[in-house]
């Protein structure tokens, strides 16, 4: 039976839309199902804490955007029972990398016949990433776009974000050790660690990415002038960071 993990927020409402279809489709194919909505921050990993011991629960499905996704990954310790995933969200990032359609019913089908493969996910501090984590300059654009969400919907609040925090943006110094190496200290813009390889509603932040690599790619954009900033997103937006002077 199919544990539908469900975040009705999601997406500004999309998550609660998609929900809606996700149910008619079972319905209509003649499929076990459960689904449970969230109501809180964190309730997701609860829920999927509870759905990974339940013996009637086979496969767990995440439904909404990557915040919820990595709620239930984290919820479902070291089960062994397949993961699907959903999108309802705004930025809609990890479902690229992972080449599932956003169209929620081609998404369950996927799921629906069985269709598979293994992952990679980061661990972070005792906790698991499924995308991209990092610090700087990237987080404070996704905390400021936050906010001007309530104001500003979709992807237009990440644009808005990007250029009002450009202009209060200060850079920080960084102690660096990768693969056991010497640690260096670089005074940088931004530090990514990734498995997929967006974040931000479509920014190919680690455009070599690979969730199935078993490798974890590492992004350090060092101090530039300011002035230049515009000219590295140009190049970022392209998908060609990895090709700057700047970015190590």
């Amino acid at each position: 039976m199919l544990y539908i993990i469900a975040n009705p927020l999601a997406g500004g409402g999309a998550g609660e839309k998609n929900t809606g279809l996700i149910e008619q489709e079972l319905q209509r194919r003649g499929c076990g199902y459960k689904i449970f909505r969230t109501t809180y921050a964190g309730h997701a990993t609860a829920l999927a804490e509870e759905a990974s011991k339940d013996p009637e629960c086979t496969a767990i499905v995440a439904l909404g955007g990557d915040g919820t996704f990595n709620e239930v990954l984290n919820g479902m310790g070291d089960c062994q029972k397949p993961l699907g995933l959903i999108s309802a969200g705004t930025g809609n990032d990890f479902i690229r990398a992972a080449q599932i359609p956003k169209d929620p019913i081609k998404a369950l089908d996927i799921i629906l016949k069985g269709n598979m493969q293994q992952i990679d996910y980061l661990l972070i501090n005792d906790r698991r990433c499924i995308n991209i984590t990092g610090t700087g300059l990237d987080v404070e654009i996704l905390q400021e776009a936050m906010r001007l969400r309530k104001l500003i919907k979709g992807k237009l609040s990440y644009y808005v974000a990007l250029v009002k925090t450009l202009v209060t943006f200060s850079f920080r110094k960084y102690t660096v050790s990768i693969d056991g190496e010497a640690p260096i200290i670089e005074e940088a813009m931004m530090i990514s660690i990734a498995n997929g390889r967006m974040c931000g509603g479509g920014l190919p932040v680690a455009p070599e990415a690979q969730i199935v690599d078993g490798l974890i790619d590492f992004i350090l954009i060092r101090k530039l002038p300011k002035y230049k900033i515009p000219f590295l997103f140009i190049k970022f937006l392209k998908g060609k960071l990895l090709t700057l002077k700047p970015v190590f």
